[in-house]
């Protein structure tokens, strides 16, 4: 469209994890076609508790090329696969919401709908025996299995993961002697915005970066 205006410039008010996951899912995804800058307050610090994820984390974090061992030492994470409701119907009750697939769906029907009439047929085994995840977490057990048939996301630090992403940004990474010989994701650089903008927040800081040549062509 003639005289269309395009974007240019995305600025980010914000650090945290929320801001950091936004900038790096931006610059991956738009590449050299925008310049995104981040703005976070030095004087606002970020409150590091426990996260609980679900697995479009891990898409995210593959997006991004993180290593996935890097990532879990930096924001002391464990593997997740699924949430427990403790007296979710009654008291004593327990229901286990995982995240895997429960049995096998035919083109005709879903596979609780066989597992229902088998129960009319005097058939025993447990819904949740049909679940991979589910019996999987009941023994404590993990794996990562080819096609990615197990699937999982992280307990983590929500804290030291914007830091994480941060180090990123600025070059740096987890561990500053493997990130030297490594790409990084992002490459940082100190921007000058508006003074007015800058007042916004005490003691603020703006980050503006790119994507690194290896990043904005993969």
């Amino acid at each position: 469209m003639n005289g269309e205006k395009r974007m240019r410039r995305i600025v980010i008010a914000g650090g945290g994890t929320a801001g950091w996951m936004a900038a790096a899912a931006i610059a991956r995804t738009l590449g050299r076609t925008v310049d995104v800058t981040l703005v976070e307050s030095d004087a606002i610090g970020t409150i590091g508790v426990g996260e609980s994820t679900i697995p479009p984390l891990v898409t995210y974090n593959r997006l991004l090329n993180i290593n996935e061992a890097e990532f879990m030492r930096a924001t002391q994470a464990t593997f997740k696969l699924g949430i427990m409701f403790d007296n979710w119907k009654e008291q004593g009750h327990n229901y286990f919401h995982s995240f895997g697939l429960t049995g096998k769906d035919h083109w005709s029907a879903g596979f609780w709908h066989f597992w229902l009439y088998g129960r009319e047929k005097g058939h025993e085994q447990s819904y949740d025996d049909y679940c991979l995840e589910l019996i999987a977490a009941r023994e404590g057990k993990f794996a990562h299995l080819p096609d990615d048939r197990m699937n999982y996301a992280y307990q983590l630090d929500s804290g030291l993961y914007a830091k994480f992403l941060r180090g990123m940004a600025e070059g740096m990474g987890p561990d500053a002697s493997r990130a030297r010989s490594q790409p990084s994701i992002l490459t940082g650089r100190r921007a000058r915005l508006p003074h007015s903008f800058l007042t916004a927040v005490s003691g603020s800081r703006a980050i503006s970066f790119s994507t690194a040549p290896d990043f904005a062509q993969s």
